[in-house]
């Protein structure tokens, strides 16, 4: 698409100036995403937009209640590197405050079965990505509630946090891949009646960056390394946790459940 013909004199500061700038935008676009990271346009600062943390966008402190508005915003929206947030078009940008992240995931859909199970996540925003190592899912802990707060990327750097009810399917998810062929052979349910559930999660990456350090440089990358050694580390984590379960005399168990695009 030619640059020009996004060329509007508008004042961002105008809302409905804002508005008919992404609607015409929107219907020249195929696939509704302009080329945002290409523009460098002048910053006019603040003018009172927000996305709270429930998803929410206010303007002037009052809820922008028309999804398609909404929708239109979404996709003039950029990430900046000092993780601020803006809407921005060729001749300006203007700063959104965003409590957490800007996209609600409302929703899953698991599609295939096995090693070519697929999970799609939709957003408060009709966006609709399928996990995968392109687009990843992290899990942020809360360092004093230990609260998990699961993100997946949806688009360039912008995330969407993946809403309660959908971790808790997610969780549910993982449970019922081992248990159902468990409960198959005449066991009980004993990841479901398990008064405590321990996830090992890694980051392959976080391996990858930690030896490239100065002080971890080898003559092998650890990319060429012929044992994933986060696999192992992973496994010895979970042996020790049963290990220290048994030594209170307590029964434990694991699942081989492999969520590669999960990252924390």
């Amino acid at each position: 698409m030619d640059k020009k013909s996004y060329i509007y004199h508008l004042t961002m500061s105008d809302l409905s100036k804002i508005i008919k700038f992404a609607t015409e935008l929107n219907e020249k676009s195929t696939d509704g995403l302009p080329p945002v990271d290409q523009w460098n346009p002048e910053h006019c600062g603040d003018i009172g937009m927000e996305i709270k943390r429930d998803g929410t966008w206010y303007y002037m402190g009052t809820p922008i209640g028309r999804k398609r508005i909404v929708k239109l915003f979404s996709r003039i929206l950029r990430k900046e590197d000092d993780n601020t947030y803006v809407l921005v078009t060729p001749v300006e940008k203007v700063l959104i405050n965003v409590e957490d992240a800007p996209f609600i995931a409302t929703y899953v859909e698991i599609m295939g079965e096995g090693k070519e199970l697929n999970l799609k996540f939709n957003t408060n925003v009709d966006d609709t990505i399928v996990a995968s190592k392109d687009y990843p899912i992290r899990v942020v802990i809360n360092k004093k509630t230990n609260e998990p707060s699961p993100y997946i990327l949806i688009r360039r750097n912008l995330e969407a946090k993946i809403s309660r009810s959908v971790f808790y399917e997610l969780i549910e998810i993982a449970e019922h891949f081992n248990e159902l062929e468990y409960i198959k052979k005449g066991k009980p349910k004993w990841i479901s009646n398990s008064i405590c559930l321990f996830f090992i999660l890694l980051n392959e990456n976080a391996y990858h960056q930690r030896y490239e350090s100065p002080d971890k440089i080898k003559s092998v990358s650890s990319k060429d390394w012929d044992i994933p050694y986060w696999y192992v580390d992973a496994g010895a984590a979970m042996m020790n946790c049963m290990l220290l379960i048994e030594e209170q005399e307590l029964k434990s168990g694991f699942m081989g459940l492999h969520l590669s695009l999960i990252h924390i």
